[in-house]
């Protein structure tokens, strides 16, 4: 499982667009320039922007964790290919559901309940990929779309069909006690991610850890400031959009 370092690796980002890191920057920043001008515009379309993205890194990191995995050795990078098509499931819902959308119309909050059910299957499916390095057997790519299957189709039950799932907004009061302790527990979980990271550094190289790690840590943050808005349309959920960007 152990790979070479990354000085012997070539920066993916500077040969896929010939740009020196200087102009790197400028257009990211531009972009983030941008993005923050359409939210003051439209802020449904600045939340719109950003999960869509998060939803393409997630789909794309499966395509290529699925059409390696006979040739692949790394289970980590197959069980998070996995976990993060059905993350990048729910985080479409949470998207389509968002107040303002008009897409369900009985309820305005199904997409707070969806929020901390992808960040929970998110938080935890990182756990459990670090598990997995200690394992001497290779995983059964199988058994495992197919337990995330069941898994996300009961959350999603357990929202829109059962209704059952705790509530995590209220109009004139803002976020419930569990939405925000459900962050704190999930900040807990990442907190617990980092360390293992840290545990299994030898795993990954320089650069696939400093990117782990940036991650997850942007993550923590992104989680942080979505337990202060009192409104889906306030600053502190503008900040956590963007750390959410940021991580993925």
């Amino acid at each position: 499982m152990q790979e070479t370092t990354s000085h012997s690796l070539p920066n993916p980002l500077s040969e896929a667009t010939g740009l020196s890191p200087w102009y790197r920057r400028i257009i990211l920043g531009l972009a983030l320039a941008g993005l923050y001008l359409i939210s003051r515009r439209n802020y449904l379309l600045f939340h719109s922007l950003v999960e869509i993205f998060s939803i393409v890194v997630a789909g794309s990191l499966f395509m290529i964790a699925w059409t390696s995995r006979h040739y692949s050795n790394n289970p980590y990078l197959l069980f998070i290919g996995i976990a993060y098509l059905f993350i990048g499931s729910i985080d479409l819902l949470h998207t389509l559901s968002y107040k303002g959308m008009s897409i369900f119309l009985d309820y305005d909050y199904y997409a707070n309940q969806l929020w901390i059910g992808a960040r929970y299957l998110e938080s935890l499916s990182l756990l459990l990929a670090f598990l997995l390095l200690s394992r001497s057997r290779p995983i059964r790519p199988l058994a495992v779309l197919t337990g995330y299957c069941l898994a996300t189709a009961l959350l999603i039950a357990s929202v829109f069909i059962w209704k059952v799932f705790p509530e995590c907004f209220q109009e004139g009061t803002g976020l419930t006690a569990f939405k925000k302790n459900s962050e704190y527990i999930i900040c807990a979980i990442l907190l617990l991610d980092i360390a293992l990271l840290l545990l299994y550094r030898a795993h990954f190289t320089d650069t696939i850890f400093r990117y782990l790690l940036w991650s997850m840590l942007f993550t923590i943050v992104s989680e942080l400031a979505f337990t202060f808005y009192l409104d889906n349309y306030g600053f502190s959920n503008l900040v956590g959009h963007y750390f959410k960007l940021f991580s993925f």
